[in-house]
């Protein structure tokens, strides 16, 4: 009751405002729920960041099934399959046949380029003699044709009518029965295909490698033969009288394909290079496609007395040591008195050497610090060969498996290697439709021994292990090869994918470098690659010839390295050989009167220049790239490329669904305060009981008697009228006017609860 009716009081709700907000059981629930958001958040997070960093811990790749139990799954194929001289990637058609039909067969076999423009299949068969005139007459009369023959080589051109006959009987093996069962074939392989060295991105060079001074003292090649040695000559017709001699002897070796309907203007661009330097030599065109038409245009080239061979094309497929049969090739075309000019090859870059390592015994090779995959992104069809140190013992195997981006197996080659001159290679070309990334495993199929592997990948880019050093290839491998490395016109620094040396056998390789970067016609864009820079070389041999017709080919592979820019460390070395390519001052003896009418080619794409100082250009631009000793192996890079990534891997995982957790937890934190000043402020309204005396005026006496003061609520006891507190329960009176509406006090916390309420409001403590 009201002692004081002068005075409003609140209602009963009032006295104790309502629970609100986050006070209320909905409020906790929807805590609880943004809790629970956090924390899954938190897991989802690690779940899906994890795999990103750790994919390579943790995959596992199942070995590859042998042909022997391939065999046992196709048993109509064991003959096939189990077949020690035909390529795997011939096995891989019949097994595509069988699990796809005959348009999964075809389809795989473009995609391998075994099929040509003709709809033929393309192979290479190898004989143990270089009497072939009796096993072609049998092929022929099967309807197969011959397309090139080479000593033990012969290029054949299976129709596809044959093949679709052999498809339709159902016996798809009958393909290969009229060539297995002949004699003297010890191999039916891939067409072994040049690789072009280009890279299209500019310059002049003649005033660098001086060779303007020589031009302008009459020297221009005139009486040399050069042979242009290449895998086609598309756009050399427009060219002819320009950018080219009014004259040209041409001559293709492709068979059903003329030099200038290849589809590959690449050797047009390398004679417009020569004829820049050299313009009064003739030139030779002569064009292939396999290393049987590579023989015989290299026998046509040397049936034409040239004096000089220049090859802007190499091989990744060998053993790289100057002991493969292109490096034979060239050792004996210098034996006639020819000079051999080839590029180094662009694949300093596109390399990867190591020695062979299987920690988990799974048989895979580890690249680095366990992982058994090595990434790349292809541009196109790509070409990959792995090479090995077991050539011609045949007493290694290893196969080599290309893999997609989710790592599952796309194709592989999987040659046999049991017997004396087997290659210790396989070999890969493949069509993509995308940049990948795709994945590139070694697998140990029978050894004794951890081999050394050198390989290679054409059109592949961003290499994830590569390895500069031994990226010489083949033909430039060859001790008679005048090798060429690359480069830039304008600063002398060495171009970053010029291959570097030693070659496998401890060789200093390249023997010189030249310029790249010059203007071309025939691309209508710059010329770069070791491609540009190899006929540098071979024209400045044929001024060189020119002043000293007496010399002999190594008489002038000498001039020009002792005249080359020595650059990198001092003397020869790995990068750049001898130095820069720099014909010098014209010596007194060797002046020559100038010609009646200089010969002038139209249109020069020579910006005239200042004569070249035989002193290193200007490198203000660029950074130089580090020569290779030549004598120790290099060591194979244990760099932290993987523990980065599992550091990253570690701080992600960590460290995201911290961040998420923390979040989570200042929020929850946040919430409880809000909550707190929510009780707090509660408190705070909670209005004061009126007390007796309340409402009188200020002048009369207040009575201080016990008698005048009222009861307390909760024990009864008579207590003075301005006593703040029962002085015998202690209850505070200014809930007393809630006590006496009916609230009670609750047992647990002695905190005070609404009537009828079945719990406590602070404690949780059920009160009935």
């Amino acid at each position: 009751m009201n002692e004081n009716p002068g005075k409003e009081t609140r209602p009963l709700d009032k006295l104790y405002p309502e629970k609100r907000g986050l006070n209320t059981r909905r409020g906790m629930l929807a805590v609880g729920l943004i809790s629970a958001l956090f924390i899954g958040l938190a897991g989802i997070g690690a779940w899906l960041i994890a795999p990103l960093f750790f994919e390579q811990f943790q995959q596992v790749i199942e070995p590859p099934a042998s042909l022997e139990e391939v065999a046992e799954q196709y048993p109509e194929l064991a003959g096939i399959l189990l077949d020690p001289q035909l390529d795997s990637a011939y096995k891989d058609i019949f097994i595509a046949y069988e699990e796809g039909g005959p348009k999964r067969a075809l389809e795989l076999a473009r995609r391998y380029g075994l099929v040509d423009q003709n709809n033929d299949l393309r192979l290479t068969l190898e004989l143990d003699t270089n009497d072939s005139a009796g096993l072609v007459q049998q092929l022929e009369a099967t309807g197969i044709k011959i397309t090139a023959v080479s000593d033990n080589l012969v290029d054949i051109a299976i129709p596809l009518s044959l093949i679709e006959q052999a498809i339709e009987s159902g016996e798809p093996g009958k393909i290969f029965a009229p060539i297995q069962d002949l004699e003297h074939i010890i191999h039916i392989r891939l067409p072994r295909k040049g690789i072009r060295q280009v890279s299209n991105s500019g310059g002049e060079s003649l005033p660098v490698i001086s060779a303007d001074e020589w031009q302008g003292l009459g020297f221009t090649g005139k009486g040399i033969k050069i042979g242009v040695l290449d895998l086609g000559f598309d756009k050399y017709r427009d060219l002819i009288g320009e950018e080219l001699p009014e004259k040209v002897t041409a001559r293709s070796f492709i068979s059903g394909v003329e030099l200038d309907q290849t589809g590959e203007p690449h050797g047009t661009a390398v004679a417009e290079v020569i004829y820049d330097i050299a313009p009064e030599a003739e030139l030779f065109f002569a064009a292939y496609s396999t290393d049987a038409e590579q023989r015989l245009a290299v026998d046509w080239l040397v049936s034409q007395d040239v004096n000089i061979i220049s090859h802007s094309v190499r091989s990744i497929y060998g053993p790289m040591d100057g002991s493969g049969d292109e490096a034979k090739l060239v050792e004996r075309t210098v034996a006639k008195n020819v000079l051999w000019v080839n590029c180094a090859g662009n694949d300093a870059e596109t390399h990867y050497w190591g020695v062979f390592v299987d920690e988990n015994g799974d048989g895979f090779h580890e690249f680095r610090d366990g992982d058994q995959f090595m990434s790349f992104n292809p541009v196109g069809r790509v070409r990959m060969a792995l090479n090995w140190d077991a050539w011609d013992r045949g007493d290694q195997d290893y196969d080599l498996i290309l893999y997609d981006r989710n790592k599952n197996k796309i194709v592989s080659s999987e040659n046999i290697q049991n017997d004396l001159g087997d290659d210790a290679a396989e070999f890969i070309e493949y069509g993509f439709s995308d940049e990948g990334p795709y994945y590139i495993a070694f697998f140990a199929r029978r050894i004794t021994r951890p081999g050394i592997f050198n390989f290679f990948i054409y059109e592949g880019e961003n290499l994830e292990y590569k390895t500069p050093e031994y990226s010489i290839t083949s033909p430039a491998d060859s001790e008679g090869s005048l090798s060429v490395g690359a480069t830039y016109w304008s600063d002398d620094v060495l171009e970053s994918y010029s291959s570097l040396g030693p070659t496998l056998d401890g060789r200093i390789k390249p023997d010189i470098s030249a310029p790249t970067g010059v203007n071309s016609v025939t691309y209508g864009e710059p010329f770069y690659g070791t491609s540009a820079s190899a006929p540098h070389v071979s024209a400045a041999a044929a001024l060189v010839w020119q002043a000293h017709p007496e010399f002999s080919p190594q008489m002038v592979i000498d001039f020009l390295q002792e005249r080359a820019v020595d650059l990198g460390p001092e003397g020869e070395d790995n990068s750049f050989g001898a130095g820069r390519l720099w014909l010098g001052e014209v010596a007194e003896g060797e002046l020559a009167p100038l010609p009646a009418t200089p010969t002038q080619h139209a249109n020069p794409t020579q910006t005239p220049m200042a004569a070249a100082s035989p002193t290193p250009l200007s490198t203000e631009t660029r950074v130089p790239t580090l020569s290779v000793s030549p004598t120790p192996l290099p060591d194979i890079d244990t760099g932290s490329s993987s523990t980065l990534m599992l550091v990253l891997g570690l701080v992600a995982c960590v460290a995201f669904p911290g961040v998420v957790g923390l979040s989570g937890i200042g929020f929850l934190g946040y919430l409880s305060y809000l909550n707190y000043r929510e009780v707090l402020s509660s408190y705070h309204r909670l209005p004061a009981v009126p007390q007796p005396g309340m409402g009188k005026r200020a002048d009369e006496p207040a009575q201080e008697s016990m008698t005048a003061g009222r009861g307390c609520p909760r024990c009864g006891t008579k207590n003075r009228s301005k006593a703040r507190f029962c002085r015998y329960c202690g209850v505070e009176f200014r809930f007393a006017a809630a006590l006496e509406a009916g609230w009670t006090e609750c047992q647990n916390c002695g905190k005070y609860i609404h009537p009828g309420s079945r719990y406590c409001r602070h404690c949780g403590r059920r009160t009935r």
